[in-house]
């Protein structure tokens, strides 16, 4: 479980590391504008082939998130399901032991209890931080001078602008997005089984 999480960081660090090449480069397209030993058509040229070696990089990392995603999606639903399952059982054994006055198991268990959250925890930061940068590329697009480019360049922004509507997201079997707000989700889920449970007993 350990080299899996490491190696999952890992590889969704260089993907943000790839998206902040693209920003920066989205940034710097249209400098050559501000170069005055270039023609117009040269300025032209330079920002076209700059924008077009851009958008190819960020294909090829639409296609290794894709990959990542492939590569993780089953293990991510057997996790989650597995984390969601200990933390309401810690919750119902701490009840348990808190009702019983055993202090060192409820020490144990309020442990464990600790430690799937932050695995959980650590599973959805890297997706978050995978979503976030794949949709701020938009604004990194419109952040230069395009009014500038030619007609090509701009139309080339525009579909680049187009696929960062659809965010890059890492999900547990399709059904479970990794991110904070469904990590939220799942702890307030945990929490309402156990009021379910005390309701119960």
């Amino acid at each position: 479980m350990c080299a899996f999480d490491s190696m999952y960081v890992v590889c969704v660090q260089h993907c943000l590391g790839l998206f902040a090449i693209i920003k920066f480069r989205l940034r710097k397209s249209t400098e050559s504008y501000s170069d005055q030993t270039l023609s117009k058509v040269e300025k032209e040229a330079v920002t076209y082939k700059y924008i077009t070696k851009t958008i190819e990089l960020h294909k090829n990392v639409l296609i290794f998130t894709a990959i990542l995603e492939a590569t993780y999606s089953s293990t991510f639903l057997i996790l989650v399901g597995l984390n969601m399952l200990i933390i309401s059982l810690a919750c119902v054994l701490i009840l348990i032991k808190i009702d019983d006055n055993d202090i060192m198991s409820v020490l144990r268990f309020s442990f464990v209890l600790i430690g799937s959250v932050l695995h959980l925890f650590f599973l959805s930061w890297p997706g978050q931080a995978l979503t976030d940068y794949s949709l701020s590329l938009s604004d990194d697009a419109y952040a230069n001078e395009w009014y500038e480019a030619s007609i090509e360049s701009q139309r080339s922004l525009k579909f680049l602008i187009l696929r960062c509507i659809k965010p890059c997201q890492l999900t547990a079997g399709g059904i479970y997005v990794m991110n904070f707000s469904n990590f939220a989700m799942i702890i307030k889920t945990s929490v309402s089984y156990i009021t379910m449970f005390i309701s119960l007993t």
